[in-house]
C-alpha cells in the first residue's frame, strides 16, 4: 500500500467537491472538481475566458412569444472552467446555466423568457441584471477533460459534481462578470418615411 501523492501547497481542493461517473463497462471512477486557486492568489489571477455579448444581452419582445437571447462563453485558456450564469430576476429560464467549459471550446447558453413574462416587461424596467460566476479547475490525475467525449463523466455526474462545488466558492474565489439585460418591444406598424 503506497501513500497518495500530496498536494502541493500552492492548490487548494473545494472540499466536496467530486462526484461519481458511472462508465460503460460497470465500475464507478471518480470525477473530482478541484479548484486552481494559490493561497496568495488575491486578487484572482484573470481568467481566460471570453462573453459574447460582452456586456449586454438584448431581448427582442414580441406579442405572444418567448424572447430569447444567447449567451457564448469562450474558454481561451488550457484548463477547465466552471461557469454560472445568475439573475436577479425570476423571469428568465436559464438553459445550461451551470457548466464546464474545456480548454479552447464555447459553452452557449440560452436564456429564454415566457409569453406571460414578456407581456408585462417594459422598455423601462432595464435593473434585470446576469451575474457570470466563473473559478478555474485543476484537472485531475490522469488528465481528462469535459470537453473529451471518451474521458467525460457522465451528464448526472457532471450535474452532481458541480451542484457540490458552488457552494464551496466564497466571492473571492470567483471571477464575477455583470451582463446588463435590456429590451425592446417589437412592432409590426409601417413607420412613414
Amino acid at each position: 500500500m503506497g501513500s497518495a501523492p500530496s498536494t502541493p501547497s500552492s492548490m487548494q481542493k473545494a472540499p466536496g467537491a467530486g462526484a461519481a461517473a458511472t462508465a460503460c463497462d460497470g465500475q464507478q471512477p471518480t470525477t473530482t472538481l478541484s479548484l486552481w486557486t494559490t493561497e496568495d492568489a488575491k486578487p484572482l489571477q484573470p481568467l481566460e475566458v471570453t462573453l459574447n455579448p460582452p456586456t449586454r444581452l438584448a431581448f427582442t419582445l414580441v406579442d405572444d412569444m418567448e424572447a430569447m437571447a444567447v449567451l457564448h462563453v469562450t474558454n481561451n485558456s488550457d484548463r477547465d472552467i466552471a461557469f454560472r450564469v445568475r439573475s436577479n430576476h425570476v423571469r428568465y429560464s436559464v438553459r445550461s446555466g451551470i457548466d464546464v467549459v474545456g480548454p479552447k471550446r464555447t459553452a452557449a447558453v440560452a436564456i429564454i423568457v415566457d409569453p406571460a413574462a414578456c407581456a408585462t416587461w417594459s422598455e423601462e424596467d432595464h435593473a434585470d441584471a446576469f451575474h457570470v460566476e466563473m473559478v478555474a479547475l485543476r484537472r485531475p490525475s490522469p488528465p481528462t477533460s469535459f470537453s473529451s467525449p471518451l474521458t467525460s463523466p457522465t451528464a448526472a455526474a457532471q450535474s452532481e459534481a458541480m451542484a457540490a462545488l458552488w457552494p464551496t466558492l466564497t466571492p473571492d474565489m470567483l471571477h464575477i462578470t455583470p451582463i446588463a439585460a435590456a429590451c425592446t418591444r417589437w412592432n409590426q406598424m409601417h413607420e412613414p418615411l
